[in-house]
């Protein structure tokens, strides 16, 4: 773009240090005018500040900050979600944003990736899922994720660098997507918690990738360009470039994100954020050189007032969560990112957990707890920084009002981990082991008795709602005075349970409440089993073939979870994990105890599964969520340790995972049948019935492949190669009408490859010469490929050329026809005044002599120039012309030069009245049809000789020495 006038900068500045500029960049009348933000991150290593609020979610790395000037979004270390949020609000509404940065990925194990987010101004921004979900999208442990985490709060459009591949993959809790694409750009949509983020669009994978994991510097730096054009008001245009160096390439085609099916309406404003996102793998995340334009402008909102958002009523039995809010505007359509300080109005009776409060990123949370009933009326003041209105407003729903009525609840009690406060986490716990928690008496001063009773809160009777026996029977304490409170209860439950809150019941007034919190109680470990043995000395089985797995719980009632496998833990008899679909089926949901699978593994040998190989992840379920739910904040963490199966308590944590013991090997699993591709397609005519090749033509088009198979599918046998045992033998022979041609390649030119197997397959396609014998043999019109298995199994050939078949031990190809062939030249003579043909005869023979072949229309000896003519007057005349008495010549002509019907007539013109005389015509095949050669001189038996014969014009005396000139058959 040319600038014309003059550039107004503005931005926030700290002595030299560049916190970011604004630049407004007036156009030419022909195009909409820029503001362009602009920040290279050349300042000091640490916090961005200025015009950056950031923020993480998980991990150790802790929020984006500046390092060797470039924005970090995560280090190298697992499981990170991070968010750098810019503070400029971008009006929706006729404007178009384009956003460019250099992108650095590396020195790690390749993941996840980072993304780009458009988020509604009016919602606090909070990053979405790390791992594959990175920082955008959602994750549920109910859908084989790692963690349960909702996605980004407020996402309108999320555009991910994508180093893994899982962004594009519908796992874990996200919506649509093609699958694993890992090194891609893909786009979710908008979404609120666990639901929507649905993928929109996206690429394959991309070469170059993304990242560079060898590197220990920042690479690879490509630059991205992300356009969103809303300017119409109507659409939403949405496209993605990148320049690795040769200029910006299209990568994602522009496309109107607002007609995506469940996507919200454009708001008001947006703002824009960065999420950095790592998961088991890793990689450094950074980006440098921001640029970010638009046509409308980018204000930096300030802070209008701070409201106060409550439900109107709370109990005296647990503190209330009431949210703040730092409102850009009266209406609050737009949040404040900055830091925020309110003073909190003193209420008789009552405590805020936090007064005063400072706070970030447009929203806290606050509790406001008081033991006694009654109306208290909320309020507080703004300090910091200047607002407009600096008296917060209070709403319940839509209603403006302050008022907050407790009501007093005679049994108020919760549940806790030993020596923790009320409203906190209990974790997950493993069946048969004991264990205590901490039952706290909420009202002040409590005294009394109370039973005790682990319950599930969804079971129809047993619950926090009655006082039926639940999961375990009640056990009765007293509250004394000098318990304060607090007493530690024990629990040693032998079964299994998903949901599992403690009932807490007063005896005198016959009220219960239960704790604040859910936890699971796990099995120890899942014990592995075949139904049928699979002992690999006694028992086979064809690759394939159903058998089923048994994982027993250890407990006799509650487990209902549906174990999984891992391919990564499953090993074949080579020690080499089997990978992803090579053993199918799934587990049923247990039925208290067990749970039992049907599987079939689609390849041979043995495997064994590994510890960890069938395990549950989803179980603890309710153990694996994040942030603050139901009013207790789980952290980052979750109540049991992500992606582990520990038994050992760290630090109170128990794995999240039921982990498999080992099991194998199991099986000798074997092909359950060969499928073979067997044609010879010949060199002339082909697919007309007439097909046929000259023995030493190289030309017989021959395919040969054999495959070994699994029942289930059809599925290819990798695994049936050299390191299993038994492998079948095979072969590969001819035979013409029974006759066997053995060893094949005796005949053959090149040889068949060797008759291996390799990764369960045998493959020979190629063009091939069937090689003429010492003497004319034949024909063979009826040959065809033999191919024989013998498997020590009794696994047989079911398929011939895709065309399932009664099974058996050999199989015989299409057939076709090969011949031993000739080129003759028969004499011919007449007078001086006439043409004189030579029938050139394409010959085969038939067992007897040689004949005429009538189906070659295929031969083609070349033009006169592979004629040779000689006489007594001239020699070695390649032109078609010798003179044959004085000045006098014929002229030689070709008509066909392709066979017709085994004939290609050679015409030589008359020389003329009183010109007589001969030539003699020799075809030079030896180059290009050597295999039509013969035997014609009667020396040496090399059959390797240029066919030739004598043309004589007019009345020949013959010679002295001859007694009589015939033609000569051969």
């Amino acid at each position: 773009m040319t600038k014309t006038g003059t550039a107004t900068m503005t931005g926030v500045t700290a002595g030299t240090t560049n916190f970011g500029t604004l630049i407004e960049i007036t156009s030419t009348p022909a195009c909409n005018p820029l503001v362009c933000f602009t920040d290279d991150f050349n300042r000091a290593d640490g916090a961005p500040a200025g015009n950056w609020v950031v923020a993480n979610e998980s991990g150790t790395f802790g929020n984006p900050k500046i390092v060797n000037q470039r924005l970090r979004l995560t280090d190298a270390s697992t499981s990170v979600s991070t968010m750098a949020v810019l503070q400029q609000l971008f009006p929706a509404a006729g404007n178009k944003i384009v956003v460019e940065f250099d992108h650095f990925a590396y020195n790690g194990s390749g993941a996840d990736g980072m993304c780009v987010v458009l988020s509604d101004a009016s919602v606090a921004p909070v990053p979405g899922a790390f791992g594959g979900s990175q920082g955008y999208a959602p994750k549920q442990a109910s859908e084989g994720g790692d963690t349960t985490h909702p996605g980004f709060a407020g996402g309108w459009l999320g555009f991910a660098l994508d180093e893994y591949g899982n962004f594009s993959n519908p796992t874990e809790g996200r919506t649509g997507g093609p699958g694993f694409r890992p090194d891609s750009t893909s786009i979710r949509g908008s979404g609120s918690l666990y639901t929507g983020y649905a993928y929109l669009a996206g690429t394959a994978t991309l070469a170059p990738g993304i990242d560079n994991t060898d590197s220990a510097t920042a690479a690879p730096g490509y630059r991205y360009r992300i356009t969103i054009d809303h300017l119409d008001g109507i659409h939403a245009w949405i496209s993605v470039e990148r320049d690795t160096g040769t200029g910006y390439t299209t990568l994602i085609a522009p496309f109107d994100a607002k007609a995506a099916a469940g996507q919200a309406t454009v708001p008001t404003n947006w703002y824009l954020s960065f999420t950095g996102s790592t998961g088991a793998a890793v990689n450094i995340h950074e980006i440098d050189n921001l640029s970010v334009c638009s046509t409308q402008p980018q204000p930096l909102p300030t802070l209008d007032h701070v409201r106060i958002l409550h439900d109107g009523s709370a109990n005296t039995c647990t503190p209330e969560p009431i949210i703040l809010k730092a409102c850009a505007d009266a209406g609050c359509s737009t949040l404040y990112l900055g830091p925020v300080t309110v003073n909190l109005t003193d209420i008789l009776g009552a405590t805020w957990s936090s007064d005063p409060i400072t706070f970030s990123g447009g929203q806290a949370t606050v509790s406001l707890t008081k033991n006694t009933a009654g109306t208290v009326t909320l309020g507080g003041i703004v300090t910091s920084p200047t607002a407009t209105t600096t008296t917060t407003a209070c709403y319940n729903g839509a209603t403006q009002t302050c008022a907050l009525t407790y009501t007093a609840i005679a049994s108020c009690f919760d549940a806790v981990e030993v020596t923790r406060a009320a409203s906190t986490p209990i974790y997950t716990k493993l069946a048969g082991t004991a264990f205590s928690l901490d039952v706290l008496a909420l009202a002040a001063n409590f005294t009394g008795p109370v039973s005790i009773a682990l319950v599930d809160p969804n079971a129809p009777s047993g619950n926090c709602g009655d006082f039926a026996a639940g999961l375990t029977a009640e056990g009765a304490y007293n509250f004394i005075a000098g318990d304060n409170g607090r007493h530690t209860f024990n629990f040693n439950y032998p079964y299994a349970a998903q949901n599992v809150r403690v009932r807490i019941r007063n005896t005198t007034t016959n009220q219960s409440a239960c704790s604040s919190d859910n936890f699971a109680i796990r099995p120890r470990q899942l014990t592995l089993a075949t139904t049928t043995p699979l002992n690999p000395l006694t028992n086979t089985r064809k690759a394939g073939a159903d058998f089923n797995l048994t994982a027993a719980s250890g407990v006799t009632a509650g487990y209902t979870g549906t174990p999984t496998t891992d391919p990564v833990k499953i090993v074949d008899h080579n020690t080499v994990p089997i990978g992803a679909n090579t053993l199918t089926g799934v587990f049923s949901p247990a039925t208290g105890a067990n749970a039992v699978g049907t599987f079939q593994y689609l390849d041979v040998g043995t495997i064994t599964l590994n510890a960890n190989a069938v395990f549950d992840a989803t179980f603890t379920a309710v153990d694996q969520v994040t942030g603050l739910v139901g009013g207790v904040d789980h952290g980052a963490g979750g109540d049991c340790i992500a992606n582990s199966a520990s038994n050992i308590a760290s630090v109170g944590f128990y794995g999240c995972t039921i982990g498999g013991t080992a099991l194998g090997p199991l099986g000798r699993f074997f092909p359950d049948h060969y499928e073979v591709t067997a044609t010879l397609t010949g060199a002339c005519t082909p697919g007309t019935g007439n097909e046929f090749t000259y023995m030493g033509q190289p030309a017989l088009d021959v395919t040969i492949s054999i495959q070994a198979m699994a029942s289930a599918g059809a599925t290819p046998l990798s695994r049936y190669t050299s390191g299993y045992a038994p492998l079948a033998e095979f072969s590969v022979t001819g035979d013409n009408n029974g006759t066997p041609f053995n060893p094949l390649n005796n005949r053959l030119t090149p040889d068949l490859p060797a008759f291996q197997w390799s990764s369960g397959a045998y493959a020979g396609p190629g063009i091939y010469s069937f090689d003429r014998a010492i003497n004319p043999d034949g024909p063979f019109d009826n040959f065809r490929l033999n191919i024989t298995i013998n498997d020590a199994d009794g696994a047989q050939i079911t398929r011939l050329n895709g065309i399932a078949r009664t099974g058996a031990s050999a199989v015989l190809s299409p057939a076709t026809k090969i011949r031993y062939g000739r080129l003759r030249l028969p004499n011919a003579y007449g007078p001086e005044t006439g043409t004189l043909i030579v029938p050139a005869r394409l010959e085969f023979w038939n067992g007897a002599n040689f004949v005429l072949n009538s189906q070659d229309n295929c031969t083609n000896p070349g033009g006169v120039a592979n004629y040779r003519l000689d006489n007594t007057l001239e020699v070695n005349q390649t032109d078609g012309t010798i003179l044959i008495n004085g000045a006098a010549a014929t002229i030689l002509t070709i008509n066909p030069t392709i066979a017709n019907a085994g004939l290609i007539n050679l015409s030589f013109s008359p020389p003329g009245p009183g010109a007589t005389g001969f030539t003699d015509v020799t075809a030079l095949i030896a180059v290009p049809l050597p295999w039509l050669l013969y035997e014609w001189e009667g020396a040496d038996n090399d059959f390797n000789d240029n066919p030739f014969a004598r043309v004589n014009f007019g009345i020949y005396r013959g010679n002295d020495r001859i007694i009589n000139w015939r033609e000569v058959i051969r």
